[in-house]
């Protein structure tokens, strides 16, 4: 699915190509966490980092009283725990498979060894950390000036550019996603997602069949994603 111009770097999916962390998975086996299970902990002391060969992560972070505000989504090549791994700090925030992942384990010191070694692996590693602060700064700009309207339809699109597929009525979003998902992403309440979607599906913006969302109006989408309405 090709992006519009409204997206940017700023999309919490996060990919990369597997092939770029050779030198840090060559002679490792992937470890198979399920569904629904975690890779580390918020607090856990980060002995390792992680590299999704496979699968998807969600990375979040919560506050004692429980509450919870989701980072970004690892996907397939992309790091995480690597920040806490480097600093030999517990981990500020929580990895839990989404879906059953497959998922490198690779110590401190072999990273460092790594990185010290390979010019084009620093850069590689440089340039994913900056797309994280590209996405943790978008996040700020959303929470501190965009309604909750707005970054609903941001992260509709951002679905679709990462999981979008045309169909007779428009883009079909491949994966399931619940209201509290997009809730959790956006950091709002699970009514008021419900409202804004609900609204969304009475204008023919949207379209649920089967499980899965159809986006059948994208310009009125990114209309909404603009901040200028329909």
């Amino acid at each position: 699915m090709t992006e519009t111009g409204i997206l940017t770097d700023a999309s919490p999916w996060i990919s990369v190509e597997p092939a770029a962390w050779r030198p840090l998975t060559e002679g490792r086996t992937p470890r198979l966490f399920r569904k629904k299970t975690f890779l580390y902990t918020q607090g856990q002391p980060a002995e390792h980092f992680y590299i999704i060969q496979r699968g998807r992560a969600c990375i979040s972070t919560s506050r004692a009283d429980g509450h919870e505000k989701q980072l970004y989504i690892a996907e397939r090549g992309a790091l995480c725990g690597e920040s806490a791994c480097l600093q030999r700090q517990p981990h500020a925030s929580a990895a839990l498979a989404i879906v059953d992942t497959w998922a490198y384990a690779v110590p401190r010191l072999a990273m460092l060894e790594a990185l010290r070694e390979d010019w084009a692996l620093n850069q590689r590693f440089l340039e994913l950390c900056f797309r994280k602060n590209t996405v943790l700064l978008g996040q700020v700009r959303e929470l501190s000036f965009d309604q909750a309207e707005r970054r609903i339809a941001r992260t509709l699109l951002n679905l679709a550019a990462q999981y979008g597929r045309p169909c007779p009525e428009g883009v079909r979003i491949s994966i399931r996603f619940t209201h509290q998902d997009v809730a959790g992403i956006i950091n709002t309440s699970r009514i008021t997602t419900n409202k804004v979607m609900k609204r969304m599906e009475e204008e023919g913006i949207l379209l649920k069949r089967e499980g899965r969302y159809i986006l059948r109006a994208l310009p009125a989408l990114e209309r909404l994603a603009r901040g200028e309405g329909q």
